[in-house]
């Protein structure tokens, strides 16, 4: 599979994620509202709260954007995601009807959350 900045199993926080001395001057230091979790809930609550200018909102996510992640963006290829940087790898607990075993309960990290 190709490597490059689409494509599974590239991301790189220190690349995409993190800020640096000079994009620093630029970010506010304060906020009226902070935001963790940049799911569904979390996207519309922050755009709910600064809609009309007068609040500033941080929104604090684990994952990142999906325009990082191309299979993000084809609806037949969400299991391509799976078990990778934009997956929390959960599990369900035992199934006492499936012989105690576990599920995978694929959750979405990055902005957008499952909803992506």
């Amino acid at each position: 599979m190709p490597n490059g900045p689409f494509w599974p199993g590239e991301y790189s926080p220190g690349r995409y994620a993190s800020a640096t001395s000079s994009n620093l001057k630029e970010i506010p230091k304060t906020y009226d509202y902070v935001i963790i979790g940049g799911g569904t809930a979390g996207a519309v609550l922050a755009n709910r709260l600064s809609a009309d200018g007068k609040h500033s909102v941080l929104v604090l996510e684990a994952g990142y954007t999906d325009s990082r992640q191309l299979w993000s963006r084809i609806p037949a290829a969400f299991s391509f995601l799976f078990q990778k940087d934009a997956d929390w790898f959960y599990e369900t607990v035992p199934q006492s009807n499936l012989n105690n075993r576990r599920l995978f309960w694929p959750r979405g990290k990055m902005l957008g959350g499952c909803e992506c």
